[in-house]
């Protein structure tokens, strides 16, 4: 299945590593654009940004955002702006993670 996460900190950087583990295609984004370079260096796949990240995932419709607020604020861009995220949440696909 393609799933597609933004942010590889410590808990969207795990989720990431064990969706691939399990043999998923995992489409990332980060504002550090070299951890998710070091994610596809890994067999993962980097995208620019997170309406990438949505197209990525969209085939199958699942896509999860791993949450902070700088996140949170990229991720409302991407669904306002991507027709992909859209069809991806009207499939009930689209999670988002947030820490608390």
């Amino acid at each position: 299945m393609d799933v597609g996460l933004i942010g590889l900190g410590a808990m969207g950087g795990g989720m990431a590593r064990s969706l691939r583990a399990k043999g998923h295609a995992v489409h990332v984004c980060d504002v550090r654009a070299e951890a998710a370079a070091e994610f596809a260096a890994e067999g993962g796949i980097a995208c620019a940004n997170p309406a990438e990240v949505a197209r990525g995932a969209a085939p199958c419709g699942a896509a999860a955002w791993a949450g902070t607020p700088a996140i949170t604020a990229v991720r409302d861009e991407a669904v306002a702006t991507d027709r992909a995220t859209d069809r991806a949440r009207r499939r009930g696909r689209v999670l988002e993670l947030g820490l608390m």
